[in-house]
């Protein structure tokens, strides 16, 4: 793999390093630190750089790899007049990415007229990714095979990576596919992605075609099938790229932004404004705006039209675009030839603000559908439309007040589509927990065409959610409070048992979806839009949750699962807490199981098994697992850790129910009468306050765990705690 001609005897020495060394990253380091040496002791000629490399190759394979990058640093960089101390000092700044001087030392290895060697370009190529410095890096191969000098498939990699990103630099990409094939290194997913890619700027729509065809063998991926779309739509091939979307669908593999612009472009200029019907069967087209927004992505005019158009086709209505989204949008089109500001006119009016004025009239007078006893009752309310919440396929939220009362609520206005069951009203009707949002009234409305109807579900306000808690702290480059990492995972755990006992499965549990009182930092679940009750024997599908917090048995395409993938998508929010980033952050399904992997290492057969006895057969790459002290901080409780290595198991079986989750250890600080978040703010009332649903499902031994004595005793003298 480093191709550097090791012999036999040498690379049998280094796999025996890797094999004692306690530290994964640390054997590694060795296999570099005695490669390094090798290359020294081979070539060094002169007394006190041959003693310098003599002493490097000695803390190599001692693992100091920091004394030895010490040694060669307290060295002037006039002295290192020979090959053998270039290659090894690069090295070592690869390796404790000290990316500026290991580019450094190669441009003066390059002055000098030195012969560096693969690893050294290797580092040096990994430098210029990490600090993307794309067309350095296309000098280093020009360099490189100046100087005839071979490189690896890392390397390689990286230039491709490179040739992709640095624009006008593509002619690169297909000179490292040459080298590549010539030297017969493996041809990568990654690398066949990174070429196609490099097709754009250089316009070279045939080769990216070329390219795919090629890099099939290997079946479909996601960096090919993107950067294949991106060709078909720039060769006005709309049919070839909406086979090809189908294809992905099938293998679950999840466009990124390149690809929703290049497909909705594609199909914009074929005339196909119905699209979205075409497309709705993996991602509802207002949903790629909605998670372009989402993640920071920029769609391009194109995309928006495209959208505006299917929904127009559709007989979506504006709703489904909030203010932000149309200001974005107004900008992209400035300039264009007028087709876009005139959709922009159809479909939202003169702005964003016309559109809440007709939704205060709308909402203004309605018959409000109670709860229980109420629902007999008519009351007349009048709602003000303050301003939006949040958008998605599912139509869109608003905050209003109850201009009789003042009070703040949350109004969920959403389209009903009768080729869909919306089981959302229904489930909340059913709910009452203080850890799950709560119902409070229900009306239709009717849209602006014939035989538009739409849900208005009226739900109390809460100013924060578990997202922006998590964003406010990593933008001042802070920790998650632990105290919060505790209250927000053992609330989480209160609302899975109760959601849990009364037969409800959310099926969307992620941060987005966990509202906070901003005041008493209550959390409730929320968005019920994707929820169902689970009936044993009954199949589901498994295309639902949220990607990066979706279980491993949804992945495989169980129709059989459980409560506990709520469970799953529990935990990772809670490791999403510790961590400040997502606990596996895949791209597409497939990239997704790679992800939970590299932690969890490869399911036994047993594992599959009880995941979805349909893959037992399938064969994946043995990985061991990932210690889980080395997952987290070196800070993080041992209890937290504890806590999401019980939870994130392949085995269904295995998870622990919601109460169970809040029996844990981390939690027992919150069960101390004296904790307190902060000196002026107690814990939210309701932590020890359980359902008569969570009570049936308690024995005495959780009972006792549970409801700590304190609470108990003022229970008994007939105060709430």
């Amino acid at each position: 793999d480093l191709g550097t001609g090791i012999d036999t005897h040498t690379a049998g020495r280094y796999v025996a390093m890797v094999s004692v060394s306690t530290e994964r990253q640390t054997g590694m380091l060795s296999i570099e630190a005695a490669a390094a040496g090798r290359v020294s002791s081979q070539n060094a000629d002169v007394s006190e750089e041959a003693r310098l490399s003599k002493r490097l190759s000695s803390l190599g394979k001692q693992s100091r790899w920091a004394g030895a990058l010490m040694e060669l640093m307290g060295m002037r960089l006039t002295q290192l007049t020979h090959t053998s101390s270039h290659n090894a000092l690069a090295a070592a700044c690869g390796k404790s990415q000290a990316w500026e001087v290991a580019l450094g030392l190669i441009g003066d290895a390059w002055h000098r007229s030195l012969r560096l060697n693969a690893i050294t370009f290797g580092a040096g190529a990994l430098a210029c990714q990490v600090t993307a410095a794309w067309r350095r890096c296309t000098q280093l191969l020009s360099n490189a095979r100046e100087m005839s000098t071979q490189v690896n498939v890392v390397c390689c990699t990286a230039l491709l990576h490179a040739c992709g990103r640095a624009s006008g630099e593509g002619k690169w990409a297909f000179a490292v596919l040459d080298l590549m094939r010539a030297e017969a290194m493996q041809l990568t997913e990654v690398s066949f992605g990174a070429a196609m890619s490099a097709c754009a700027p250089e316009g070279q729509w045939q080769a990216a075609l070329v390219l795919f065809k090629d890099s099939q063998q290997m079946g479909p991926n996601l960096h090919c099938c993107n950067a294949f779309l991106t060709s078909l739509e720039k060769g006005g091939r709309a049919e070839q790229a909406q086979a090809l979307l189908d294809e992905m669908v099938v293998v679950r593999l999840e466009p990124n932004l390149v690809c929703f612009n290049a497909m909705l472009s594609s199909l914009m200029e074929a005339g196909k404004a119905v699209m979205a019907t075409r497309m709705q069967q993996w991602l509802e087209s207002v949903e790629i705006l909605a998670g372009m927004a989402e993640q920071e992505l920029d769609p391009t005019c194109i995309a928006y039209e495209a959208t505006f158009a299917a929904c127009e086709a559709r007989r979506c209505h504006v709703i489904f675009f909030n203010d932000g989204m149309l200001k974005r949008y107004l900008v992209v089109a400035d300039g264009s030839d007028g087709f876009c500001q005139r959709r922009c006119t159809l479909m939202a009016g003169k702005d964003a603000s016309s559109d809440l004025r007709a939704l205060q009239n709308s909402f203004q007078n309605m018959k409000v559908e109670g709860k229980g006893d109420d629902a007999s009752k008519k009351a007349s309310f009048t709602y003000n439309a303050e301003r939006v919440l949040g958008s998605g396929s599912f139509g869109v939220v608003y905050q209003a007040q109850v201009v009789e009362t003042g009070e703040s609520v949350a109004i969920k206005k959403v389209f009903q589509d009768k080729r869909y069951k919306n089981r959302e009203l229904q489930i909340m009707k059913e709910l009452k927990h203080p850890n799950v949002v709560e119902l409070k009234h229900a009306f239709y409305t009717s849209g602006e065409k014939p035989g538009e109807t739409y849900l208005n579900v009226v739900m109390e306000y809460c100013s924060d959610t578990v997202y922006r808690v998590m964003k406010h702290y990593s933008k001042m480059k802070q920790p998650v409070p632990h105290i919060f990492v505790q209250l927000y995972s053992y609330q989480m755990g209160r609302a899975c048992a109760y959601i849990h006992a009364v037969g409800i499965c959310h099926r969307d549990i992620k941060p987005q979806n966990l509202l906070v009182d901003g005041h008493t930092h209550a959390l409730k679940l929320c968005d019920f839009g994707s929820a169902k009750p689970l009936v044993r024997g009954e199949p589901n599908v498994a295309y639902i949750c949220s990607r990066y917090y979706r279980a491993p048995e949804l992945i495989f395409g169980a129709t059989d699962y459980g409560f506990v993938i709520d469970i799953w998508s529990a935990a990772c929010v809670s490791a999403e807490l510790i961590l400040g980033h997502p606990m596996f952050p895949g791209e597409s399904g497939v990239d997704q199981l790679v992800e939970i992997i590299k932690v969890l290492g490869t399911p036994t057969r047993e594992e599959l098994m009880a995941m979805n006895p349909n893959y037992t057969e399938f064969k994946f790459p043995q990985i061991k697992p990932h210690p889980w002290h080395k997952v987290f901080r070196s800070r993080t409780s041992q209890e937290a850790v504890d806590y999401i290595s019980k939870l994130l198991v392949y085995d269904p079986k295995l998870r622990p129910s919601g109460l169970q989750c809040c029996m844990h250890a981390l939690f027992d600080d919150l069960r101390d009468p004296n904790t307190r978040i902060s000196s002026s703010k107690p814990l939210p009332e309701h932590l020890f306050v359980f359902s008569k649903e969570e009570l049936a499902a308690m024995d005495a031994d959780m009972q006792r765990k549970l409801i700590p004595a304190w609470v108990a005793q003022k229970a008994e003298k007939g105060k709430t705690p």
